[in-house]
């Protein structure tokens, strides 16, 4: 295992010994300030002539990347409305208001976010399991893929209250995680 105080520190004859030694994968230990060490593991992917360790995301990372900015984008909607009929003191507060109060579109706008916040998790493991494992393919790519459109499709879809496309949207997202899943076991 090589010590070095930058990545950016080590040389091409460096690399190319770690490469050998190693089987094509890299294992840098960086110390900190707080004399603490974290273990970079780096695959041959992030290699531009030996030297530039920045990494591309896969099209299976991009998905998962767009997918947690739509989580974010989804709360806005159910926080706007809630500021805008109670104010920023109450809405702020504890004990929450009642939503019962808003309308039912922010309403279900908070429901649709919610229902991301439980399965973004399942399918970041899935991603991410996939990514790192080296099993990320074409087929993990296009379940990451409808993964994400089928989410948006959801959202909206609960959101302006269209029950069959709103549960028809959860079915495909589910099927992509399990495409993904299925080339991880």
């Amino acid at each position: 295992m090589l010590s070095v105080k930058t990545v950016r520190a080590v040389h091409v004859i460096t690399l190319q010994h770690c490469r050998q030694a190693y089987g094509g994968v890299v294992v840098l230990t960086i110390s900190s300030l707080a004399k603490r060490k974290l273990l970079l593991i780096i695959g041959e992917q992030f290699f531009n002539n030996g030297e530039d360790l920045t990494m591309a995301l896969t099209i299976d990372l991009q998905m998962l990347t767009w997918t947690a900015a739509l989580c974010i984008f989804l709360m806005f909607p159910y926080t706007i409305g809630l500021v805008a009929s109670f104010g920023v003191k109450r809405a702020a507060s504890y004990p929450q208001p009642n939503t019962d109060e808003l309308s039912p579109w922010i309403q279900r706008s908070k429901r649709a976010h919610l229902n991301l916040l439980e399965n973004i998790a399942p399918f970041a493991v899935l991603v991410l399991v996939a990514h790192l494992g080296g099993m990320a393919n074409e087929t993990t790519a296009l379940g990451a893929q409808i993964f994400f459109w089928a989410r948006i499709v959801q959202a909206a879809a609960h959101t302006i209250a269209i029950p069959f496309v709103r549960t028809g949207a959860f079915a495909v997202s589910v099927v992509a995680m399990v495409m993904i899943l299925l080339e991880i076991i």
